[in-house]
């Protein structure tokens, strides 16, 4: 009888060293570490949040280029955290994992920041002296599938600096072959500076006829920019150009009547229609976003 009772011992002793209660608890031991991790960030707790990393830790944040070590980490920290007011993320959903032997951990996470909205937090944590340290956390910021190609653009291009490009056809004109301005043309152009003083132009462009560049080169004296001359007939090239130019302030670019509606194309906006020979009254004004997309003010005078 004795062996049969020490027999169902053994075996109750097995089943409780086999039931998942340690699991589940280490698993909870592992949600208040991240939960503290957290709490550590938002309330700038220097000490506390860089606690929680192996001395080997590894850190990802949003940025391509921030694979950090512990060190390179803390050297980032230290400013925002100096004021006890490091960076607020909110749990919002959490999942942990655990290794056969339950001495290493990993999660994934939903965490919301004001600045940031909903990111995405996976790592690793592994038992270090009987606590449990974070060996790595990347921070990511899911991108829903339908703004994908627009971050790519932006990841493969990069972002571009927002500006304001002014797009005008040239003023009234003599007749003849590669004709100058006429009276009434010189005097739009007057008009014209008065309208767009409110403008920084710090580069103004204009193909190369003598009608465009008399009515470009009041504005690129008073911006005090040489002329830049560009070739009407690669719209696709000159957008492009314009996109990848760092110069500060606003752009101003003369045409044509049979090419400012191709350039405005080019730049991707759409229902633009074309001009007559006798239309001098329209004035573009294209404005492009950090992606690169133009929007469009269309005004007549």
């Amino acid at each position: 009888m004795k062996k049969y009772v020490l027999v169902v011992c053994l075996g109750l002793l097995m089943m409780s060293l086999n039931t998942p209660r340690f699991s589940v608890d280490q698993r909870e031991q592992v949600d208040r570490i991240l939960t503290d991790f957290h709490d550590a960030a938002a309330k700038g707790d220097f000490d506390r949040y860089f606690g929680h990393f192996t001395d080997d830790a590894i850190f990802f944040g949003t940025d391509p280029a921030e694979r950090w070590t512990v060190d390179e980490f803390k050297g980032y920290a230290r400013e925002p955290f100096a004021d006890g007011h490091g960076w607020t993320y909110h749990m919002r959903e959490r999942n942990i994992f655990l290794a056969p032997g339950n001495n290493a951990a990993w999660f994934d996470e939903i965490v919301e920041s004001e600045h940031y909205g909903k990111c995405r937090g996976t790592g690793a944590l592994i038992l270090d002296d009987g606590r449990w340290k974070l060996t790595q956390y990347n921070l990511v910021i899911p991108v829903p599938n339908d703004f994908a190609d627009e971050v790519v653009a932006a990841t493969r291009g990069g972002l571009v600096t927002p500006r304001t490009i002014v797009i005008v056809r040239h003023a009234e004109k003599l007749a003849g072959r590669d004709p100058g301005l006429s009276d009434v043309g010189r005097a739009r152009v007057l008009r014209w500076q008065i309208l767009m003083e409110e403008f920084e132009f710090g580069i103004v462009c204009s193909s190369d006829y003598r009608r465009t560049r008399e009515t470009a080169e009041p504005f690129a004296a008073d911006a005090g920019v040489d002329l830049t001359l560009y070739d009407p007939g690669e719209p696709g090239t000159f957008v492009e150009q314009l996109k990848a130019n760092n110069t500060e302030g606003a752009a101003l670019v003369v045409g044509h009547s049979n090419t400012v509606p191709e350039l405005l194309r080019a730049f991707g906006l759409e229902d633009i229609a074309d001009m007559s020979d006798r239309e001098y009254y329209h004035l573009f004004i294209v404005r492009l976003d950090e992606l690169g997309r133009a929007s469009l003010t269309h005004l007549h005078f």
